[in-house]
């Protein structure tokens, strides 16, 4: 299993607008992991087996938090970087690994119909 990108530091952005940017670059690597993680879930969840071993590891796995270190939440509540509603960010702590996959269902969606990265 990859490694989530990590943001680019903002010194690191020219602010010039150029192509690629390396803001573009990584939101392209954020998008391909993001499918990576949807693929493994969907393979799991494929598990004829029921509760099998690999299926039961994958449950109780760590799931890690969507946050991209760009915290800005738009009128409808949900963060331009890493697509949470203020309450999945703020109970995200709390929830078990089930319920952050579930989440993490949820903000696939959002960033597939979101207007601010293409």
């Amino acid at each position: 299993m990859s490694e989530r990108p990590t943001p680019p530091e903002d010194w690191e952005c020219c602010e010039s607008e150029c192509s690629p940017c390396v803001w573009d670059t990584y939101y392209e690597e954020l998008r391909e992991w993001n499918a990576e993680q949807k693929a493994m879930k969907a393979a799991a969840d494929k598990d004829a087996e029921g509760e099998s071993h690999v299926k039961k590891a994958t449950k109780n796995a760590k799931v890690a938090s969507p946050c991209v270190n760009l915290c800005l939440l738009n009128d409808d509540d949900v963060c331009v970087g890493c697509y949470r509603t203020g309450k999945e960010i703020s109970t995200w702590g709390r929830l078990t690994a089930e319920e952050q996959r579930a989440v993490l269902v949820k903000v696939s969606e959002r960033e597939q119909t979101s207007q601010f990265v293409s």
